[in-house]
């Protein structure tokens, strides 16, 4: 993916557009169900990017569709966090970035198999166009976590402590 990224950006002198991104990606998936001598991926695939349209989030099937939702997940007992989604997605469009990581993390909470995440099984990736991609892992995770245990992110609010804000801008 970064290859054609970069080709593309040699080629057109511009950035690749996520949806042209996901849909070379999926043809390739594609032309494996086609061919009796090879195998189709196994594997799912969720991309998020930003481009001149804004954020998009992509999930790519093994089969070749691909989809565009404001919110998805996957894998393993990932249909509670899909549930809980579905229940708030209007929200997002208008919310502050420290209330969609709390959605994601309450998300991520509400599919995991004890009902606790902490900083060593939840990580955070924001990508944006006023942010570049940033994971946010270990103990720069748990900044979040523990303001979704104090409930202290409100909805449309942003109540980080100094140093999430800063950490955020990074």
């Amino acid at each position: 993916m970064r290859t054609e990224c970069l080709e593309h950006q040699y080629v057109y002198e511009s950035p690749m557009p996520v949806q042209r991104l996901v849909l070379m990606v999926a043809d390739k998936c594609q032309v494996c169900t086609q061919k009796a001598s090879a195998r189709p991926f196994g594997v799912g695939l969720l991309v998020a990017g930003a481009d001149q349209t804004g954020p998009h989030v992509f999930y790519n099937c093994p089969s070749g569709n691909y989809y565009e939702y404001k919110a998805m997940t996957i894998g393993a007992r990932s249909q509670a966090a899909k549930t809980y989604l579905e229940k708030h997605f209007e929200t997002f469009e208008d919310a502050e970035l420290l209330t969609l990581v709390k959605h994601a993390l309450t998300a991520l909470k509400e599919s995991s198999q004890n009902g606790e995440i902490n900083s060593k099984n939840a990580s955070v990736s924001i990508v944006g166009p006023d942010y570049p991609f940033k994971v946010f892992d270990s103990e720069d995770v748990q900044q979040f976590i523990d303001l979704l245990d104090k409930d202290e992110i409100s909805e449309g609010a942003a109540a980080a402590p100094a140093d999430g804000a800063a950490a955020m801008q990074e």
